[in-house]
């Protein structure tokens, strides 16, 4: 093998992709240049199952306990939303049917 290209990662592709130099040449331009390429955290998450968490199921789930969510997918990964609203973390349906943490964010 001579070369090895990746061409996707995740919900990511070459269609998202900056080279070094073109953050470079935007830095140039100061930190908002650069902020503008970003893209949102849920995009990480995209076209995983969500569930979402009322406030009372937010306090445990920070706390590192799983939580029981009505409606939550049979099984696998899950990203963990506050509400409707803003993306917490990723976490995994157990055995029980439970919902456990498994990243969280701090923000």
């Amino acid at each position: 093998m001579l070369e090895l290209r990746r061409t996707a990662a995740a919900a990511y592709d070459l269609e998202c992709a900056s080279t070094l130099s073109q953050l470079e040449l935007l830095s140039e331009k100061g930190f908002g240049a650069l902020d503008e390429k970003l893209l949102p955290l849920c995009s990480a998450v995209a076209g995983w199952p969500t569930v979402s968490l009322t406030a009372d199921m937010l306090f445990y789930i920070r706390r590192g306990q799983a939580v029981q969510v009505s409606q939550a997918p049979l099984a696998g990964e899950v990203a963990l939303y506050a509400g409707e609203g803003e993306l917490i973390g990723i976490g995994r349906i157990l055995d029980d049917g439970r919902v456990a943490p498994k990243r969280l964010l701090v923000l």
